[in-house]
């Protein structure tokens, strides 16, 4: 009787852990991916926080296919087209125009192979307004897409023991945007050089408030090096390897004086560079 009894037991706890782990099954399939991200291990704070951060991406994107469209088939403008969905200009308008554009254009075969092409657009054709434009719309996007890679790495970071306060949460998912936004109160320098656009910001703080801005962004594979000449800072990358983020103590190569003592000169940088390709540099000079 009692090893009839055991044997019961044994069946039942085996078809109880076969149930259990169909269940579980079950709940992977139905689980939702953002980003890769399951969803269903957020907190409402970081819920918004990635959605916040997935439309920021998605409005760069759209900004910069509409401008791409106008500046396609009607070419140059005055004014610049980027940004029309910030400003309210109704989207079905702008299709609309865009579809009856499309319809009606014919292809130029430019010479575009001497020209800087950022998203397959040709800024020699554009006025500085425009150019401005399209790189604000570049940033938009790229501050989207880099916040959900700050995200990633924070869930990855942390053992959560409790809950957290949704809107601290929140504000884990936005600090790219919150330094790209910090930097949009001083106008920033565009310059072209080696086929590449360098869109130069300009912040108050030193070396270490370059340093925090650097780990802020959650960079993998991160390195400390110094130079010869005595350049030093930390290099690491972003977005999965598809960003080179450097900062360095100058902006400026050091040089060696006869007695070999180096001289520091510049300031220090913080420097966002594409490794596929991009031709979008983006750097944010620090003022001692």
């Amino acid at each position: 009787m009692k090893r009839g009894l055991s044997v019961a037991v044994l069946l039942l706890v085996v078809y109880l852990m076969v149930q259990n782990a169909e269940c579980k099954n079950n709940r992977t399939q139905e689980y939702l991916l953002v980003e890769g991200i399951d969803v269903d291990k957020l907190t409402d704070g970081e819920l918004y926080g990635l959605l916040d951060a997935e439309d920021e991406k998605f409005i760069g994107q759209l900004d910069i296919w509409i401008g791409k469209q106008i500046l396609t088939y009607q070419g140059p403008r005055s004014r610049s087209w980027f940004g029309n969905m910030r400003r309210g200009l109704p989207v079905s308008v702008v299709l609309l125009v865009v579809y009856v554009l499309v319809q009606n254009a014919e292809c130029e075969n430019n010479r575009t192979q001497e020209h800087v092409l950022v998203d397959g657009i040709d800024v020699e054709k554009l006025s500085d307004a425009e150019v401005y434009d399209l790189l604000n719309a570049e940033d938009v996007k790229f501050t989207g897409e880099l916040d959900i890679w700050i995200g990633k790495q924070t869930l990855k970071d942390r053992h959560r023991v409790k809950r957290v306060a949704p809107i601290v949460a929140r504000v884990a998912w936005a600090a790219g945007r919150a330094l790209f936004r910090s930097l949009a109160k001083s106008t920033p320098r565009i310059t072209r050089s080696g086929g590449k656009l360098t869109k130069q910001f300009f912040k108050k703080g030193g070396f270490e408030t370059a340093k925090r801005d650097f780990h802020r962004f959650k960079p993998a594979n991160v390195k400390q090096f110094t130079g010869k000449n005595g350049q030093q800072g930390y290099t690491g990358k972003i977005l999965d390897g598809k960003y080179q983020l450097t900062a360095r103590k100058t902006s400026t190569h050091g040089k060696v004086t006869n007695n070999g003592n180096v001289v520091q000169s510049g300031r220090p940088t913080l420097e966002i560079r594409s490794n596929t390709g991009g031709k979008v540099v983006r750097k944010v000079r620090y003022d001692q």
